[in-house]
Order: C-alpha cells, then structure tokens, then sequence
C-alpha cells in the first residue's frame, strides 16, 4: 500500500514535535544548571573576606609602632580605633622627658654655690671713704670686694717705698700693721704679697753691683729684700732710689684700714706719680681659703677748690 503524502506531512510533523519537546525537555534541564551559579558569583566578590583581613592588621600595629597604626586609620577605620593607640605613645614619650628636666636642673644648682657672691658694701658703709681712696672704692667694685668697709678715717703715715722691677717693698709707721717693724712686699708676677718683720736698724750685708740702670735696695727693704725667703728672685732689682717722707715734714703717705684690707696711697714723684695700692687681708676667702692679694690704681684724684 503506497503512502499518501499526508502521511508523509504528518510523519514530518509528529518528528517535529518530538524534536521539539525533546529540545524543550533539554532546555529545562540546562536553564536548572546555572541556577545555583547565581550565588557563587556574588560569592566571589571579595567584600567580606576583605573586610575581615583589613581588620585583623590595623588592630596589631599599634602595640608595635605610632607609625603604622596611622596608615590604616585613614583608610577604614573608626576614629576610636587609632584614638587608644596615641595616648599609649604620648605618655611613653612624656615620661623621660618629664624626669631627665629634674636632674639638669639638679645638676646646675650645686655649681652656683662655688662661687662666692660677696654682696657690694656701698650701702651698708658708712661714713664712706673719701678723697683718692673714696674716688678708686666707689669706682670699682673689685675694690669694694677686696677690702669691704672703712673701719676708720685715713691717716697720714711715714713711709719707706721702692718700686722693682717685678713689684713694691712698702714700710710704714707702726700704726698701720698690727705687728710692729712689719715690711710689705708686693709681687707683680701673680699679685700676691707677704710681710717681713725687720729688726730695727737692720741693713742688708753686701750686695753686688746691680746691672746698668738698677738700683740696690738699703736699710730695712735691702734687709728684707736679702734676707726673706724668694723675695729677691721674685722682684729682681730696684728700678729707682727708694722714696721716703714723714708726717712731720708733710710728705708722707696715707693709710685706712678696712674690714677685709688696707688701702696705702705713696707719691713717688711729683705731680702725678701717685698710687694706691689694694691690699685684701681676709679669712676666709673664700670659703675655706684665705685672700692675700693686691690690686694698684693710679691715683687722678684732685681736690676741689
């Protein structure tokens, strides 16, 4: 039996539809598939995971350093995070800053003490010293310091003086030195003196010839110049003849006494060779120790009309 060709459509269609529920039947089953694949790709953003190691790290570096704990704070992180941090550094900071102030400070005081602070003596002083001696006191404060107050008014004195190449031999009248035939001797190399008591009428033995232009000390000063232990070595010879006068006579030197010295004042030649020497005779001074030194001003004092 020969088939129609309507049976031939109808073989067609029916395979069509076979195909077509066949497609569709596989259509389902691979549209089932990525379903699931929906989450996985929201999965894979890295948000979360992100998220918790950024938190790890900004937790640990404060404990070791200021430094790192600044970079993550900035990017992410609650201003109360890197707020406990800076308090923890800045007290660690302040603490030897606060300790080491107390102990430079310690050091310097201790160091003040040392120098003697001698308050100046012009307001407690009265009377005040006057003429050449008040013009060099009030003038200079070294000699306010060297010898404090007047105890008493100058007095005029008789004197022995000579001048030598490396200082002074200075003999006056008992009523200035406590010890009676007392010689002062002044050394220029490091401005210190001494006293040597000479015997009354005492002279020096034979000296030799003193080179051109010096003169040999005599009398008392060629005593002691000779006799006194360095004297001679220190002040080398005389470079004049040994000046003298007496209160009697108007030309002689003045004397004052003061709480911490004595001030002398010699004309050696007129009109203006005229000197004051500063004598310091103070213990302590300071501290512990003794002054004996000396300071010399040229006397420009003139007196008013």
């Amino acid at each position: 039996m020969r088939n129609r060709p309507s049976d031939y459509l109808y073989r067609v269609l029916l395979l069509a539809c076979v195909a077509v529920v066949a497609l569709s039947i596989l259509g389902c089953f691979s549209l089932g598939t990525p379903t699931p694949a929906g989450p996985l790709v929201v999965a894979d953003t890295p948000t979360p995971v992100v998220i918790v190691v950024t938190a790890t790290p900004i937790v640990a570096p404060p404990s070791p350093t200021g430094t790192a704990v600044a970079a993550p704070t900035a990017s992410a992180t609650p201003s109360a995070t890197p707020t406990s941090p800076a308090p923890a550094a800045t007290a660690t900071a302040t603490k030897p800053a606060v300790t080491a102030a107390p102990t430079a400070t310690a050091t310097t005081v201790p160091a003040k003490p040392t120098v003697p602070a001698l308050p100046s003596p012009t307001p407690q002083c009265q009377p005040l010293p006057v003429g050449g001696f008040g013009k060099v006191w009030i003038e200079n404060e070294a000699v306010r310091n060297y010898v404090g107050c007047p105890l008493k008014s100058e007095t005029g004195v008789d004197f022995t003086a000579q001048r030598f190449e490396k200082g002074v031999i200075l003999f006056t009248s008992p009523s200035a030195f406590y010890e009676k035939d007392t010689v002062l001797v002044l050394f220029r190399d490091d401005k210190t003196w001494s006293t040597v008591i000479v015997p009354s009428g005492a002279a020096p033995g034979t000296i030799g010839a003193p080179p051109a232009g010096m003169y040999a000390p005599t009398g008392r000063i060629g005593w002691a110049w000779q006799n006194a232990a360095a004297v001679r070595t220190r002040l080398g010879w005389a470079i004049e003849p040994e000046k003298a006068g007496t209160v009697a006579a108007l030309t002689h030197a003045a004397w004052q006494s003061y709480s911490r010295g004595n001030l002398f004042w010699v004309k050696y030649n007129d009109p203006d060779d005229r000197w004051i020497y500063v004598v310091a005779a103070y213990r302590p001074y300071p501290p512990g120790g003794s002054r004996s030194d000396w300071l010399e001003y040229k006397d420009t004092w003139t007196a008013t009309p």
